[in-house]
C-alpha cells in the first residue's frame, strides 16, 4: 500500500467513526510521517494479536499537526498531559477491526514519550493487554480509545515500575450502546502520576477496576473519572490501594455528568488499606452533576489491618506474616471478583499480594 491508499484509508477510517467533527476532519498527510521502519517494527512486534484485523500506522518523528489535534480534541487536563502530548516523540495508530472476539497482548517496554491511538470498529469483544515495563528513568504514555460499531471493549494494565517517573493518560470514549472497561493494576516503587478517564455516549456502560500496591519511598497521584455526556449510560469506579513503608499517595476520583446526562446511573468508591504508620495517603471523591434526573453516589474509606482479626488468625496457627497477606487477599477480593480472565485476575493477585 502506497502513501496515498494509506493516507485515503486512515481518513475514511476516521470518518466512520462516531467521533466528534474536529477528529473526523482530520487530514494525516503521511508524507510527512518519518517512518524509521526500525521503531515502527519494534512497536509491532509487542503485539500478539489472535483473530483479529490490525493495521498499525506509525511516526518516529511525530507531525505538529497530529500533536494540535490531540491537544485540542482530548484537552490535557494537567501541565504534564499538555508536555506530554506535545513534546511526544512517537505517534502510532492502531486500527482494529473487529469480526469476532479477540485477545492482544502488548509488551510495552516504555523508553521515552510516545502516543498511541486505538481505534476499534465491528462487531465483537476486544480485550487488550498491556504489560508495561518502564525502561527510562523519565517516560510518559498517552493511551486514546476510540470505540464504534457492536464492540464490547477492555483494557487491562499490568505496571510493576521499580524506579524513575512516569505520566500516564489514559482516555477512553466508549459509543452508543458499548460496553468499556479499564483494567488498571499498579507496583509502584517509584514514582508516577496518572489519569484514566472515560466517557460515555448514549445507552453505554463505563466502568474502572483499579488497583494499587504502594512500595518503600514510591509517590503517586492518580485522577480516575467518568464522564456522562449523553442519556442513560451507566458507570462504576472501584478503586482499592494498598500503602506500605514511606509510600506518599494521592487518589482522586470523579463523576462528571452534564446537562444532557439525564436517567444516568453511575457509583464511585475509593478504599485504601495502610500497612505502616509512615505511608500517607489522601482519597478525594468528587460529584460534579449538572442534571437532576440521575443517580449518583460515592464514598471512601481509609483504614488498618483489623487487630482482632489478626490475632484470631495467628491463634489458629498462622504466623504474622501470613496473616496479613490472607487479609490483604480479602481486602483485594472484590477487585478480583471483577475480573473475569483467570489469567488476568492471576497477574493482578502476583502485582498486589506477592511478598507481603
Amino acid at each position: 500500500m502506497n502513501m496515498k491508499e494509506q493516507k485515503k484509508k486512515l481518513n475514511t477510517i476516521f470518518k466512520q467513526m462516531e467521533l466528534p467533527r474536529q477528529l473526523k476532519s482530520w487530514e494525516i498527510d503521511f508524507n510527512k510521517f518519518n517512518n524509521k521502519k526500525i521503531t515502527l517494527n519494534k512497536f509491532k512486534s509487542g503485539f500478539d494479536s489472535l483473530d483479529s484485523q490490525v493495521d498499525i500506522y506509525g511516526s518516529t518523528k511525530a507531525p505538529d499537526l497530529i500533536k494540535k489535534k490531540l491537544i485540542k480534541y482530548y484537552q490535557a487536563q494537567t501541565k504534564l498531559d499538555a508536555y506530554l502530548l506535545a513534546q511526544a516523540k512517537n505517534i502510532f495508530i492502531v486500527y482494529i477491526k473487529l469480526s469476532n472476539n479477540c485477545k492482544i497482548e502488548w509488551q510495552n517496554n516504555l523508553d521515552s514519550l510516545q502516543v498511541v491511538v486505538f481505534i476499534v470498529s465491528g462487531s465483537g469483544s476486544l480485550d487488550i493487554i498491556e504489560k508495561q515495563k518502564l525502561i527510562n528513568k523519565y517516560s510518559g504514555q498517552a493511551i486514546f480509545i476510540e470505540s464504534s460499531g457492536k464492540t464490547k471493549v477492555s483494557y487491562t494494565l499490568l505496571k510493576n515500575q521499580q524506579l524513575g517517573f512516569c505520566h500516564l493518560l489514559y482516555k477512553a470514549q466508549a459509543g452508543r450502546n458499548l460496553f468499556f472497561t479499564w483494567q488498571i493494576g499498579l507496583s509502584i516503587r517509584g514514582k508516577l502520576s496518572g489519569s484514566f478517564i472515560c466517557a460515555g455516549r448514549e445507552n453505554s456502560d463505563i466502568r474502572h477496576i483499579v488497583s494499587s500496591r504502594m512500595k518503600n519511598n514510591a509517590k503517586m497521584s492518580l485522577f480516575v473519572a467518568n464522564e456522562h455526556n449523553y442519556s442513560s449510560s451507566r458507570g462504576d469506579i472501584a478503586f482499592k490501594g494498598l500503602a506500605e513503608d514511606k509510600s506518599n499517595s494521592l487518589v482522586e476520583g470523579m463523576i462528571k455528568i452534564g446537562k444532557k446526562g439525564a436517567r444516568v446511573d453511575s457509583y464511585l468508591q475509593q478504599d485504601i488499606l495502610l500497612l505502616s504508620d509512615r505511608a500517607m495517603v489522601s482519597a478525594i471523591p468528587n460529584l460534579e452533576i449538572l442534571n437532576k434526573e440521575v443517580k449518583a453516589s460515592h464514598g471512601a474509606t481509609i483504614g488498618k489491618l483489623d487487630p482482632q482479626a489478626l490475632f484470631y488468625l495467628q491463634s489458629r496457627g498462622l504466623n504474622k506474616s501470613q496473616a496479613e497477606k490472607l487479609l490483604v487477599s480479602g481486602f483485594f477480593n472484590d477487585i478480583f471478583g471483577k475480573i473475569k480472565d483467570k489469567e488476568i485476575r492471576s497477574e493482578f493477585e502476583r502485582l498486589l499480594i506477592k511478598n507481603i
